[in-house]
């Protein structure tokens, strides 16, 4: 014989089960401030005692009336959209999360782009961020309150404010291409040989080249000499301290590539006299600072072998092309890939035009 089982709940249970359901509706009206979503209830409409009518569901959180609605595009500047980039949302739940748990670290680390940039530094220091980097007329770096991140969003210029994002994407495969006695197809196919015969080897030139580097691996029979700080040859630049230099500022070649050493031998290939500069960036606030070291050690040449998420329209703007930009103006010729990894790396679609 099967008898029924009791469950029998106490008060203690019950205070238990509101504490928690009012943690989690705390957390969540706070994340949702924090974006910019509205937090509205409107009046309850009469009703019966208990019962719920179609006016009270209209009341739920984030719910509001056109008329809300109306009035607060009409008040709100512009710039006021809530964040939308997903990874920004996630470090901001994240932070939220932290603060209700008691921890002092509730920063988050954004990207504010617009052309606006200097109206949003002032604006980042006062609700009590730091400015951590910049791309003049593009993009302000910083780290911000978790709770101030929408606040950001409303200044005029300010196209959208996202998390701070590395510029550069790691290639998934590498190739060895061989210096000195054994040299890259690219030389042949170039007729490079014909160059260097007639004396031009790139004597008196320094390149610089921006990558992925495992630099305790460097062969100087086939990278040519070894790039250090004590030389001068090397930088790096890690705004978001993920572990990409040491702690000295030199390239870790943990966090490095196989990728950065093959395509140093492509150059000395090419232009075997040539002095070769090496840096690793991680955003590209860190890019516009490695440009800006190219140019003080006289660097003419930059090549970057390096894909990056989509920053712009496409045409030829945003912050990665204001950087190349930056460099032009500087009297720096720069090379770029189209892409990396082959047919996974690139896409392009052709939308018609009606």
């Amino acid at each position: 014989m099967h008898r029924a089982r009791r469950t029998t709940t106490t008060s203690a249970d019950h205070r238990s089960s509101n504490r928690i359901a009012t943690g989690v509706i705390a957390l969540t009206a706070l994340i949702w401030a924090t974006l910019g979503i509205s937090i509205s209830a409107p009046a309850r409409a009469s009703s019966p005692a208990g019962a719920s009518s179609s006016a009270d569901a209209s009341s739920s959180i984030g719910a509001s009336s056109s008329a809300d609605a109306n009035s607060s595009a009409d008040a709100d500047p512009p710039g006021t959209a809530a964040i939308t980039d997903p990874a920004l949302v996630a470090e901001v739940v994240a932070a939220a999360r932290r603060h209700t748990e008691g921890a002092s670290r509730t920063s988050v680390a954004v990207d504010v782009v617009g052309k606006q940039a200097g109206q949003a530094a002032s604006a980042v220091i006062a609700i009590g961020g730091m400015v951590t980097g910049s791309v003049p007329g593009a993009l302000v770096q910083a780290t911000v309150p978790f709770d101030r991140v929408a606040d950001l969003a409303r200044i005029d210029g300010v196209e959208f404010v996202r998390a701070s994002r590395p510029a550069n994407q790691r290639p998934r495969r590498s190739e060895s291409v061989g210096y000195g006695p054994s040299v890259n197809d690219g030389v042949a196919a170039m007729n490079a040989t014909a160059w260097q015969d007639a004396g031009f080897r790139g004597g008196g030139t320094r390149i610089g080249i921006i990558d992925f580097f495992t630099v305790d691996s460097w062969n100087t029979t086939e990278q040519g000499p070894r790039p250090t700080l004590a030389n001068g040859h090397m930088f790096c630049r890690d705004s978001l301290q993920t572990g990409l230099c040491n702690a000295d500022g030199s390239i870790n070649s943990a966090q490095g590539d196989q990728h950065g050493l093959a395509v140093t031998e492509i150059v000395k290939d090419t232009a075997p006299d040539a002095d070769v500069y090496i840096a690793s960036v991680n955003t590209v606030s860190d890019m516009r600072a490695a440009v800006d070291w190219f140019a003080a050690n006289g660097v003419s040449i930059v090549t970057r072998s390096l894909g990056s998420a989509y920053d712009g329209p496409g045409d030829g703007t945003g912050p990665l092309d204001s950087v190349v930009d930056y460099a032009a103006s500087l009297g720096i010729t720069w090379f770029n890939s189209a892409g990396n990894d082959a047919g996974t790396g690139y896409m392009r679609v052709v939308v018609p035009s009606n």
